[in-house]
């Protein structure tokens, strides 16, 4: 009977990520138990695991049982011992993309990918300001507001408001697109009746779902109300700040009755606009005479970017896409097209390419699509690939540092 031989394994289910040539980061993505590994040795013994030729095993040797880092890496089942006859072959996780636009000459990946509009999944189309304007102070502060968490392209004098006929127009070329849902950033006041049957009509002509983005006061409330009422197939996500006067118990006990999706969001400038309530969701802005307030509400810590363990699904992404922004636009009241997140417009809706003109712009110019942490100031982080995608916030704020390392 053949003896059975010690094998080390480099299991399936650890991520390696070579931060350098001298910074090697593992990860469980079933426990989220991790090292970052700095050791020449056993960095060399990470990277031989990998190759080809060895499938993801090596024989367990008795100089390796003396290497204090790798007993730590097995106690944290990161790296695996295992008996057996014949060698252990390991399917290890490999991200080897045949379009990737980093690899080879940039056309000509563009020319392989086929339609590049069912790139397109998703769109925020701004057709006015959603809220009553105000004092400029206030304006400008929703407006910032806005900008952090739908719509990075606005402009402080975006006045225009977009008519209805360009609406329909703009939902006809969607068509070619793989989008299922229209995000309306929009006042009330100017979706009348007729409008909003125009607009459910269409949708439900091309299959898509529209949700309403605007804030709400209680001048608007039965109007708010009404349209919950009427129009069931139309999510609403409603908005308001402390320059609102909103009475919010009084509408949830009103819209309670009413089977229509709709969510309540403040948003919240610092810590004294955060109020108590599970109907609420809380909506920080950030404000550079409030990074206090940020740091205790939304900066991630060690603790939050492990508490979820990141499958190798969502880390093999992570590493060539912004699941934040990938396949989004948006579109202004005055037609101009922005990847989400971007800054400079790709197109206007008066080319009669525009979709296409969009995509293949963000493809190469990467505003905001293909921005991963290992392109921004997480470059050289552990986690780098472990944490959410790059925010609205972050693009909008390139030297902010939206953790507590």
């Amino acid at each position: 009977m053949n003896k059975k031989t010690k094998w080390l394994i480099l299991p399936p289910h650890t991520f390696v990520d070579h931060i350098n040539a001298s910074k090697l980061f593992l990860y469980n993505t079933e426990t989220s138990s991790n090292h970052l590994i700095t050791d020449d040795e056993t960095i060399s013994l990470i990277i031989e695991l990998q190759q080809s030729y060895n499938l993801g095993s090596k024989i367990y040797s008795e100089e390796g049982s003396c290497n204090v880092y790798l007993k730590e890496l097995i106690s944290r089942d990161l790296l695996q011992l295992v008996e057996a006859k014949e060698k252990p072959i390991v399917f290890l996780p490999i991200l080897n993309l045949q379009r990737d636009l980093e690899k080879g000459e940039l056309s000509y990946r563009l020319s392989i990918m086929g339609s590049k509009t069912k790139f397109i999944s998703g769109l925020f189309l701004y057709i006015d300001k959603p809220f009553v304007p105000d004092l400029a102070n206030i304006n400008n502060i929703r407006i910032n507001a806005i900008r952090q968490s739908l719509l990075y392209g606005l402009t402080d004098d975006c006045e225009l408001i977009m008519g209805i006929e360009k609406v329909k127009m703009i939902f006809k070329s969607l068509a070619i697109t793989s989008i299922s849902i229209v995000d309306i950033i929009s006042s009330i006041s100017i979706l009348t009746d007729a409008n909003l049957s125009q607009l459910v009509r269409l949708a439900s002509n091309y299959g898509y779902k529209i949700r309403i983005h605007t804030f709400i006061d209680n001048n608007n409330t039965d109007r708010v109300l009404k349209i919950m009422a009427q129009h069931k197939s139309i999510e609403l996500s409603l908005y308001f700040d402390r320059y609102s006067e909103f009475d919010y118990q009084q509408f949830s006990s009103k819209s309670s009755k009413i089977t229509t999706q709709a969510s309540l969001i403040k948003y919240v400038y610092s810590a004294f606009d955060f109020v108590d309530s599970d109907n609420i969701d809380m909506l920080p802005v950030y404000r550079a005479d409030e990074v206090q307030m940020f740091r205790d509400n939304v900066f991630l810590t060690k603790q939050d970017i492990l508490s979820n363990c990141t499958s190798m699904k969502e880390i093999m992404r992570n590493q060539k896409l912004n699941a934040t922004c990938f396949g989004i636009l948006d579109i202004l009241s005055n037609g101009n097209v922005y990847p989400h997140g971007g800054r400079v417009p790709v197109s206007n809706i008066s080319n009669k390419n525009y979709l296409l003109e969009s995509v293949t712009s963000e493809l190469v110019n990467n505003q905001s699509w293909r921005v991963t942490r290992d392109k921004n100031n997480c470059s050289n982080c552990q986690y780098r690939f472990i944490c959410p995608p790059v925010s609205l916030l972050e693009l909008q704020i390139e030297d902010i540092k939206a953790c507590i390392l």
